[in-house]
């Protein structure tokens, strides 16, 4: 795949030396007939509806670190939001003192998008801002999920809370978890139980903030 992409762009390269070297055409055209490699398809991991009720009751809710992993676990899957834009999140994001229930998320290129999300999860996010005493003026602009000094949680962070869960839920029920899975596999997890629920697959793009 590397390859492929580096020639691409020395494909795109020699096409403008057409216009510029006339004279050296053939040496152009050679090179503009190197093929590009077949790739392996990317096996696509991701978590059916079972194994992600059993990832999501692996934190424990007894203490106030379960309880904040399942709020960032759970939120991650809600919203399919890239890894990055859960660590981005502030208070702020976050619209639930009434319905609709939205999440406003700032997703690649700067774009911002603005999410639904369930009662449940609401719930959940309730309890965890309460909890932290996040629900202050103060806390509009703090991160959502900081990391034990208060900053903003980074993308490892994120990672780590997650396959430590991953390994447990793996431990449990071995056939309902990949034998590798990312951060990323809860946005292909969300994406395929809504296509499969029968959402419109333009629905789940803009979910997802796709622009394709």
């Amino acid at each position: 795949a590397t390859r492929n992409y580096r020639l691409a762009a020395m494909h795109a390269f020699v096409r403008y030396l057409q216009y510029q070297e006339i004279g050296l055409m053939e040496e152009w055209q050679k090179i503009l007939l190197i093929r590009a490699l077949k790739t392996k398809p990317k096996v696509l991991n991701y978590l059916t509806p079972e194994g992600t009720k059993l990832l999501l009751k692996q934190p424990d809710t007894s203490t106030s670190t379960g309880r904040r992993h399942l709020a960032m676990l759970s939120l991650m899957y809600d919203t399919g939001a890239r890894v990055q834009e859960i660590a981005d999140l502030t208070v702020s994001s976050l619209r639930i003192a009434s319905k609709p229930y939205t999440l406003r998320i700032i997703g690649k290129g700067n774009k911002a998008r603005i999410v639904p999300l369930m009662d449940n999860q609401v719930e959940i996010l309730r309890s965890y801002l309460e909890e932290n005493r996040l629900t202050e003026q103060s806390f509009l602009q703090h991160p959502l999920f900081p990391n034990r000094k208060g900053h903003k949680i980074t993308r490892y962070g994120i990672g780590y809370i997650l396959e430590t869960y991953i390994e447990l839920a793996r431990k449990e029920n071995p056939e309902l978890i990949p034998d590798t899975f990312s951060p990323h596999g809860l946005r292909h997890s969300r994406a395929m139980a809504l296509l499969q629920a029968g959402v419109h697959i333009v629905n789940v793009r803009d979910l997802l903030g796709h622009a394709s």
